[in-house]
């Protein structure tokens, strides 16, 4: 009764992977007795029960015997299933107090399911809020984040603007919402955090992947038609887990849902390592991206982020250094201060009195990358298109005893 072990979780994870985007892969599962076979199976069956069980269908197990294989495996199944603490894919919900900081983006919604994956210390849930009347907050604010302290910032912050707020523990690749069932998604610089392949020439050329993760991503390649370029070099790094996303995305959309994509990135080459404190991020290859968004049907719009927001290029930003320099004063003055791009009426708005003791500091156009190269950060707007409506029958008439009509 323990949590499966690292090589479990990749069997697992890619055998989902193409159940969950319709793949149709076939696996041949190696590993020596005692390794946790039926362990893996069992958690692996009852985590697609769970995902489908408003959908309906079928699962069906075959082994050599049916006593004791079989009983077995039912035997095990069954316990996950009735067992909560067992249930390792088992999503948590959870209710906690006040955090800090964070990040911000600004969009309409409309009342309805509403999404947000990984939204930081919770202040895009508050900018939002800002700018909607209590009418327009009246729909479900569900925070979706990997990291359970996040969400203890992003719920108490989306409370106190006035969201019905809820929290899930849960993998941004794996939404855990059934079909057709959200309105709105926003995910604000997520995407580069999400699972990367390092795939090779060799790879591609033979359609045979070294690791699960490679072959489903090489799937992707192959079911998209996803040209690579005439010049592939012999490692590259390819954007597996946002291409899950999005996939994710187009199921858990309703006709007209919208999701808006927020995240640093190319539209040229392969995506490159970012070395940040404590983890590397990957920058998103969105030429691919927003090839895969089409090929699952989307409506997409792209740009940069400050053409998104309409800011002009000669737009002056407080500077980077300057920003975190304030801060620290602020804290030693038990006072809050957000990192963010100020305009210098807005930091003398955030610092009051302050600002009149601030000397030395100076301001960037907001086209220089000393200001974290905003620019380079790129929006992508989908939209899932609604179905066409159906022609209406043309009418019936009756003419001296015959009946016209209902043909084409």
């Amino acid at each position: 009764d323990r949590p499966l072990r690292d090589y479990q979780l990749e069997i697992a994870r890619a055998i989902a992977a193409s159940v969950l985007n319709g793949l149709g892969l076939t696996f041949t599962v190696l590993l020596p007795r005692q390794a946790g076979k039926n362990e893996l199976s069992a958690q692996l069956e009852a985590f697609l029960l769970y995902r489908y069980q408003r959908v309906g269908g079928s699962l069906v197990k075959a082994a050599p015997t049916f006593r004791p294989q079989i009983v077995n495996s039912m035997l095990l199944l069954e316990r996950l299933l009735s067992d909560p603490e067992h249930q390792l894919w088992e999503l948590t919900a959870i209710d906690v107090p006040e955090g800090v900081d964070g990040k911000e983006v600004q969009t309409k919604i409309l009342r309805g399911f509403n999404i947000e994956v990984g939204g930081g210390l919770g202040y895009v849930a508050r900018e939002l809020a800002a700018g909607l009347s209590p009418q327009e907050r009246e729909g479900r604010y569900i925070f979706l984040d990997i990291t359970g302290p996040f969400l203890k910032a992003q719920l108490s912050r989306g409370r106190e603007a006035g969201w019905a707020a809820e929290a899930i523990q849960a993998n941004g690749e794996w939404l855990p919402f059934k079909p057709a069932s959200v309105d709105v998604v926003i995910d604000n610089e997520n995407l580069a955090d999400m699972t990367p392949v390092k795939l090779t020439k060799r790879e591609i050329e033979s359609g045979t992947g070294d690791t699960p993760h490679h072959q489903e991503a090489i799937e992707w390649i192959r079911r998209m038609k996803l040209s690579l370029g005439n010049e592939m070099p012999d490692e590259f790094m390819f954007n597996l887990g946002p291409i899950r996303f999005v996939a994710e995305l187009w199921r858990v959309l309703k006709p007209g849902g919208r999701a808006i994509l927020v995240e640093f990135g190319i539209e040229e080459g392969f995506a490159a390592p970012v070395k940040l404190p404590g983890h590397t991020e990957y920058e998103v290859q969105y030429s691919h991206l927003r090839h895969a968004a089409r090929f699952l049907g989307f409506h997409e719009k792209y740009g940069a982020l400050p053409q998104f927001f309409n800011m002009k290029p000669d737009t002056r930003v407080l500077c980077t250094g300057a920003a975190y320099a304030i801060r620290r004063f602020c804290r030693a003055d038990g006072k809050s201060f957000a990192i963010r791009a100020y305009t210098e009426g807005e930091l003398n708005l955030a610092l009051g009195d302050m600002a009149e003791k601030l000397t030395g500091h100076h301001y960037h156009d907001i086209m220089d990358p000393a200001w974290f190269g905003l620019w380079d950060f790129k929006v992508l707007l989908l939209e899932k298109p609604t179905p066409a409506p159906k022609p209406a029958s043309p009418p019936i008439r009756e003419v001296k005893g015959f009946r016209w009509g209902g043909m084409r």
